[in-house]
């Protein structure tokens, strides 16, 4: 009975970890008292959700050890924080975490069984659906539209919330805790996803992009996420982070004008997600080229 609830509370943790795409305990435990600093019911939405999930996958008998690395989680985990920053907090939203963690874990079962890295993209549709069927027309705020003087002395600030905001979040506090998650797993990654977070940000304002979105941290996210997939492969690792990265940013500077994702509560980490496929298929050619 203790091995079974000490295995349960570390599938738990490495679901949250799997986000940032790393299989760690403390990585998770990390994110997780971050998001109970900020409030308990961001905790709570991403713990209703990843409990979701993985409790689908036992119920349908997906793989144990898929189960056990935490794959099944990551996304409704996901599901869980933007339904609350999207929709409020309210039972009802609950219902709406677990079907759409539910189906999330469905999906990201799809894409492992047929061997397709689908990232976060389970999350993306899933979140995609909710919001074009219940997410209502948002009055724009007018205070959001207001620049915000932008300085280098915050330029590392500007790094770390852009860490931050892939949970959602725009805190510096956010940023740090979910930085020294990974830092304990891997010091590596954790300078990959700091450098890279920071260069987008430094891009996005080369660029002469809005300095509010780039302090709040909202080009570095996707960018901290393509640099740790590549941060891991065996040869020219930062080459192919830079590549993925830049790739990324710009993806994502194409979506920012579009008026598409408006209806679909925006676009999420799918910069990330398509700006990985697309380096992973170039690495893939000149890989094939080179041999």
């Amino acid at each position: 009975m203790k091995e079974s609830l000490l295995q349960g509370i570390k599938i738990f943790f490495k679901s949250i970890s799997q986000i940032v795409l790393i299989e760690h305990v403390w990585t998770g435990v990390f994110t997780f008292l971050s998001l109970w600093i900020n409030a308990w019911e961001w905790a709570f939405s991403l713990s209703l959700a990843v409990l979701a999930g993985n409790l689908i996958a036992i119920l349908l008998r997906f793989p144990k050890h898929n189960i056990s690395k935490g794959l099944y989680g990551f996304s409704p985990g996901l599901v869980g924080i933007a339904v609350f920053a999207l929709f409020g907090f309210s039972w009802m939203n609950c219902l709406y975490i677990i079907i759409g963690s539910a189906f999330a874990a469905i999906m990201q079962h799809l894409f492992i069984i047929r061997n397709i890295p689908g990232f976060t993209f389970p999350f993306i549709s899933i979140i995609w659906i909710l919001s074009y069927l219940f997410l209502p027309e948002q009055e724009i705020n007018l205070e959001s539209l207001i620049e915000t003087p932008f300085t280098y002395k915050n330029l590392w600030d500007l790094g770390i919330k852009g860490i931050a905001q892939i949970f959602f979040q725009s805190k510096i506090l956010s940023g740090i805790l979910f930085l020294i998650g990974i830092f304990i797993a891997s010091r590596k990654i954790a300078l990959y996803v700091l450098f890279s977070s920071l260069f987008a940000g430094i891009l996005a304002l080369l660029l002469k992009q809005s300095t509010s979105d780039i302090y709040m941290g909202i080009y570095g996210f996707n960018a901290a996420l393509s640099a740790i997939v590549f941060s891991q492969v065996k040869k020219h690792a930062a080459l192919w982070s830079f590549l993925a990265v830049l790739i990324t940013v710009f993806v994502q500077f194409t979506f920012i004008h579009l008026d598409t994702f408006q209806n679909l509560g925006g676009y999420f980490t799918f910069p990330f997600v398509l700006g990985t496929w697309i380096s992973l298929l170039i690495k893939r050619i000149v890989e094939k080229l080179v041999i």
